[in-house]
């Protein structure tokens, strides 16, 4: 039978410091899956954009959601940037 958790057997940390459970790091494909989405997004994102609000006025909540999700970061990511600015 295991032994009962005990707040002192375990004080939070998962791994000691500096110790990675993955020691080979990330496997270089997501890297590059990563690049490979991105590139697409850039290349298409005008379209993709023009699709989501025309979906988002016919009554799509998904893409209203979505829509608004980035409206709300754009405006918070302005707002901080006027903020900084001298």
């Amino acid at each position: 039978m295991p032994k009962p958790f005990n707040k002192t057997d375990n004080p939070g940390l998962p791994f000691p410091p500096r110790r990675s459970p993955n020691p080979a790091g990330r496997p270089p494909s997501i890297d590059r899956a990563r690049r490979d989405v991105a590139l697409e997004l850039a290349k298409h994102g005008g379209t993709l954009t023009r699709l989501a609000v025309q979906r988002a006025l016919a009554g799509d909540a998904q893409c209203l959601a979505a829509c608004m999700a980035l409206l709300a970061a754009t405006a918070e990511s302005r707002a901080t940037a006027e903020k900084s600015s001298p």
